[in-house]
This record gives C-alpha cells, structure tokens and sequence, in this order.
C-alpha cells in the first residue's frame, strides 16, 4: 500500500486570510506593530510557536511575550479559522482520484492538531485516512518521526509514497522521511524554493499532481 502525505496551509486549503487576520488582531490588541498578507506566506509553515516568534519586533521575542501573544491569537483563530478559509479548486477531486487509484492519503501539518482536524473534517469530511497535525508527541516537521508514525498505521513504506507541499518545510521533510517529495505551486512559497529543499517534481494544480503521482516512475 503506498501513502501520498499532503500538508495543510497553503496545500489543500488556502488559509493565509484568516490566519494572518487573526494575527494582526491579536498583536493590535498587544500593542504591537502589524503585517501585510504577503509578509504571511513567509511568517507560517514551522508552527504557530516559530510563527508567534516570527510577527513580533526582535526585541520582543522572549518566550513570555511570545506565549501571550500565542494565547491571544489561538482564541481568535479558532473563532474565525473558517471565515475565508477555502479549499484549492480541485484538490478534493484529485484527492478522490488518487483514493480510487489505490493510495492511501494523510494530512501533517505543523498547525495544531486539534485545528488541524477540525479544519480538514469542516472542510473535506472524511475524505483522509489519517488527519495529525503539531502534538507534544512527535517534533514539527522537518522532523519525520510523525510521517514515519503515519506510514506505519497506514500500512506503508516511504519507498513508493509521496509528500505533497508548498514550502521548504515540507520537502525537507520528504528529504528526511525517504520519501517522494512534490511541490504544489498553487501555495505560499516559490518553486525555486521548493526545488531547492528536495522536490522531485512539482505541479501546478491539482489535476496534474494526480497524474503526476499516478503514474510516478512509470
């Protein structure tokens, strides 16, 4: 059985509106100095730690100010996660032909898990075998201990499974899992970027990601 593993942001669902919404309101609301959307595509991917770090002045990185701003941020969030958050255009039929062609397919994202299911269920039901996200059991991606976790409960290797995304972050994480790694160019980041960080192949949309995953090394 072979597993194509999708990252979240900025793969499956463009979620860069209300993430970045979010965030200025709470560092408004903080008093501190906001951000441009496109400043965002670049400020997420590591986890909403490395990002709480990232939106703040470098003099004000300590890790108290870092954590309220977190706390402040994850109550907004989650209230409005769904407001302009949408799907790519084709990534649900693509996902249904990859199923149908006899993948397994998986969501890791370095959101937090309990956003990352509720998100991934509002939007796509149960269309993924598995849905993780950031946990205290396993490291953030780069880190494959949570893919390696994945391909074991699915039944797969990483030789002959895919990890899809559209940042470095991901890639490397293909790099590091054995796995095949393919950039979507649809996301948050560059191809240079992606190509740079260990992708195989990439795709322009979602279509073409099928076929390139189906018929992979044929």
């Amino acid at each position: 059985m072979k597993t194509v593993i999708f990252d979240l942001d900025g793969t499956i669902l463009n979620t860069l509106a209300d993430l970045a919404e979010s965030m200025d309101k709470a560092l408004a609301l903080l008093g501190y100095p906001v951000h441009g959307m496109d400043e965002y595509r670049y400020f997420v991917g590591n986890g909403v730690t490395i990002l709480g770090e990232r939106v703040l002045p470098e003099e004000n990185r300590d890790d108290k100010t870092r954590d309220a701003l977190l706390a402040v941020y994850s109550k907004i969030y989650a209230e409005n996660q769904m407001n302009k958050t949408a799907p790519y255009d084709g990534v649900a039929e693509a996902i249904a032909r990859l199923k149908e062609a006899g993948f397994r397919v998986a969501v890791l994202s370095n959101k937090p898990a309990p956003n990352s299911k509720v998100i991934v269920a509002h939007y796509f039901g149960d269309l993924f075998d598995e849905v993780r996200g950031q946990c205290d059991e396993f490291p953030r991606k780069p880190d494959p201990s949570q893919a390696f976790d994945l391909l074991e409960k699915l039944g797969s290797s990483p030789e002959g499974s895919f990890f899809v995304g559209d940042s470095g972050t991901d890639m490397e994480t293909s790099v590091n899992a054995g796995m095949t790694g393919v950039g979507v160019l649809w996301g948050y980041r560059t191809a240079d970027e992606l190509l740079a960080k260990g992708a195989k192949a990439l795709a322009a949309s979602p279509a073409e990601l099928a076929d390139l995953i189906i018929n992979y090394g044929k």
